[in-house]
């Protein structure tokens, strides 16, 4: 099981590298990405979780939901990349 620390550094690394998909796919902005991770957070906290601060489990399970991602992608630190497919730019 991760401590605190730990958990939190995944969770950091694994929202980053879904953030730079989204980036690629053109929502590059954190309030678009706040919306298209259905605006569970605004654009704010959003950054701030990115820069270090706090994130919790319903998040966490929030971004796997709303990028097709397998529930606890977030917390696993060897989960291959290639899990994040694609992004649907039309319904943005």
């Amino acid at each position: 099981m991760f401590g605190y620390m730990s958990r939190q550094n995944v969770r950091r690394a694994r929202l980053i590298r879904a953030l730079q998909h989204l980036s690629a796919s053109g929502i590059d902005t954190f309030e678009a990405q706040a919306r298209y991770l259905g605006n569970a957070i605004g654009a704010a906290r959003l950054e701030a979780m990115v820069t270090g601060s706090y994130i919790n489990t319903w998040f966490a399970r929030c971004v796997e939901h709303s990028m097709g991602l397998t529930k606890g992608w977030m917390d696993e630190a060897d989960a291959p990349d290639t899990d994040v497919e694609p992004v649907d730019t039309t319904s943005v």
